[in-house]
């Protein structure tokens, strides 16, 4: 089998992948044709092309996918990493592009939000140079196109895993022109159980002349303080477990319903634009007769039963088509796409609206779970791979409503705290869940800097009473 065979449950994900993918951008919808809007009966390709042109995408997957982001990363993800390894430029540079830890995070996420699934490769160093470490590199659904588990052995290890990627490559005779190409990463355990990595690239891609499908342009086998690795590097995260298993995307109803609405929307407009604007018409004129219509013109005839008048749509043929493309927008948002949701009681309470939003909760939160847990373990690979031991740990947000005290809850709070009913870190505890407290601060760091801002005040009072 060659290098791009693919796994059956990759065959069997991809046609639901390849939907949410093209109904998160409505230029893909569009581009894609009858594969998402099916000719009319007798249309030519003319008539095809006005209608689709007509059918307005309305993006509500795309902007449900965004605002759940936005919820999910309104906080700062907490990163723990171990003390004195420069968190700063690991954290501020994880795939050795410049990319943050969490913007990285919010990419895993999203992926795995829409599609169901998202991969971390962790790269290991390309030399023993000083400052040389491991690095991350996210990869989507569609590229992780195969893998195989070992299940002889009392733990089920991950034997093989092969990616797709796109590289550009330079045109020789034009430095000014790149050429995308595809190549196969393949990570595998050889049979003394050690990684081994080929990259293979198309024949026609390379100089390789041997008849052969594919070339083998680049082969390591990576080591760690000079032993050869035997475990893959690569993490895969699903939207509810951590595993090659794919599971299906979360936003595959939304996107199924999404694309509906697009075929009803289209034909909506396709029938105003036949039924909205009156049409003049004339029995009994002079037949060949070029007649004009605007201010100043006046048909007239010889024929003393000439009739004109204006043809206008009348009745509710398009109205059974406008009240499922209200129903249908109604269910999206009842999948989940609260942004595109139209208020239905202007006095919501506060506390309504937050239980409201607290329905979507569960589902997301779990996701952001996962993300946290499969983070977690390539941070911690990555470190140790790059010979920096101790623990560490990736936690984005999973506090997705807005729990703001109101003045009362912070007042019981203050009150319980002061009289002993509650320790300090169940009252900062509290306070963190009610979003005013800083950032990444822990109890105990926030209690140490009370004390040391206590300290400072007393340190004054002497001067202050000579002053006086």
């Amino acid at each position: 089998m060659p290098v791009d065979s693919t796994h059956p449950d990759y065959d069997t994900i991809l046609p639901k992948v390849a939907r949410v993918r093209d109904a998160l951008d409505a230029d893909r919808v569009k581009a894609a044709g009858a594969t998402y809007l099916p000719r009319l009966i007798g249309d030519d390709d003319n008539t095809y092309r006005a209608y689709a042109k007509r059918g307005l995408y309305y993006g509500a997957t795309s902007r449900t996918l965004q605002g759940v982001s936005g919820l999910v990363f309104r906080r700062a993800t907490v990163v723990q990493i171990p003390a004195g390894q420069q968190p700063e430029e690991i954290v501020a540079n994880v795939d050795m592009r410049g990319m943050h830890l969490e913007r990285f995070a919010q990419g895993v996420f999203d992926e795995v939000f829409a599609i169901g699934r998202a991969g971390v490769y962790v790269s290991m160093p390309q030399s023993a140079a000083p400052g040389a470490r491991a690095y991350l590199t996210k990869y989507r659904a569609e590229s992780i196109i195969n893998w195989r588990v070992d299940d002889s052995g009392d733990v089920p290890r991950l034997a093989r895993v092969v990616l797709q990627e796109t590289v550009n490559l330079l045109d020789p005779a034009d430095p000014y022109a790149v050429k995308p190409t595809d190549q196969y990463r393949d990570l595998f355990l050889d049979e003394q159980g050690y990684v081994t990595v080929n990259v293979y690239r198309r024949a026609e891609d390379t100089a390789q002349r041997d008849g052969g499908k594919f070339a083998l342009v680049e082969s390591s086998e990576p080591r760690f303080r000079g032993a050869r690795v035997t475990e893959i590097p690569f993490i895969f995260i699903n939207a509810r477990s951590l595993g090659p298993d794919p599971e299906d995307p979360p936003l595959l109803p939304l996107a199924d319903a999404n694309l509906d609405h697009y075929r009803m929307m289209a034909d909506y407009r396709h029938g105003l634009h036949y039924t909205a604007l009156p049409t003049p018409y004339m029995f009994g004129g002079d037949e060949g007769d070029e007649l004009a219509i605007g201010p100043g013109v006046a048909w007239t005839g010889s024929n003393s039963d000439i009739k004109v008048g204006m043809l206008e749509f009348s009745g509710s043929g398009l109205n059974p088509i406008k009240d499922a493309l209200e129903a249908s927008v109604s269910y999206m948002a009842s999948l989940g796409a609260r942004l595109i949701e139209a208020d239905k009681n202007a006095a919501e309470t506060a506390e309504t609206h937050r239980l409201r939003q607290g329905r979507e909760q569960a589902t997301v939160a779990a996701t952001v779970q996962t993300v946290n847990s499969g983070l977690t373990q390539a941070l911690a690979l990555m470190l140790e791979l790059s010979g920096i031991n101790g623990d560490a740990e990736v936690q984005c947000n999973t506090d997705l409503v807005d729990a703001r005290l109101a003045p009362d809850e912070l007042r019981v709070l203050v009150e319980a705290y002061q009289t002993g009913t509650i320790a300090f870190a169940t009252f900062y505890h509290n306070m963190r869940r009610g979003e005013m407290t800083r950032p990444g601060v822990t109890a105990e760091e926030e209690r140490e800097a009370i004390d040391a801002s206590i300290g400072a005040q007393m340190a004054l009072l002497p001067e202050m009473q000579t002053n006086a």
